[in-house]
């Protein structure tokens, strides 16, 4: 079994049924960002209700043949969240989004803003299906702040807005100055 298969499988042995159960006319109407935990789910709902940036890049990975799943976590260290794309059909790409779940409350959104832009560009590129054809992407689109660490200027700067944005909304924090999304 390659290494792709084997990603998708243990994604549908994580996710469960949800993921499983065979295709009909219910399940094609899914919607195709998904959260992984309820704790996922109300950040995304909180980011939809403050950011339009953010209900922005869900909608455009709704109309796209992307399904992306989100979920909190833990990533690698020196970064808050990270996108990968674990396999792709046919049908559809899938890809997984891990928002690092010790982050500060107030950066949560930021770095689903910045995770979600990722998504969009790999959704916005139909010859991405593989490690491969990702990494060509990334290539062109992007530039690496380490060691097999890959970054974008839009998604920096989408980061930056759903901040932006939300703490407007919340008055929680202030935006950063400088930088962006690790």
């Amino acid at each position: 079994m390659t290494r792709v298969n084997c990603r998708v499988v243990a994604l549908m042995l994580l996710l469960g049924p949800a993921v499983a159960r065979p295709l009909s006319a219910e399940t094609l109407d899914e919607r195709k960002v998904r959260c992984t935990s309820r704790q996922m789910r109300d950040l995304l709902e909180q980011g939809l209700r403050l950011s339009p940036t953010l209900a922005s890049l869900v909608d455009r990975i709704e109309r796209s043949d992307v399904i992306v799943y989100l979920k909190l976590g833990s990533t690698r260290p020196g970064t808050y969240g990270s996108t990968q794309l674990i396999g792709a059909s046919v049908f559809a790409r899938i890809v997984m989004v891990t928002i690092k779940s010790l982050a500060p409350s107030p950066d949560l959104l930021d770095r689903l803003g910045h995770e979600l832009q990722h998504v969009v560009e790999i959704a916005e590129a139909s010859d991405v299906r593989d490690a491969e054809t990702l990494r060509a992407l990334l290539r062109r689109i992007g530039w690496m702040p380490g060691a097999d660490r890959w970054e974008t200027d839009a998604a920096v700067a989408q980061g930056r807005r759903v901040r932006i944005e939300s703490t407007r909304r919340t008055g929680l924090a202030a935006p950063r100055q400088a930088g962006g999304c690790p």
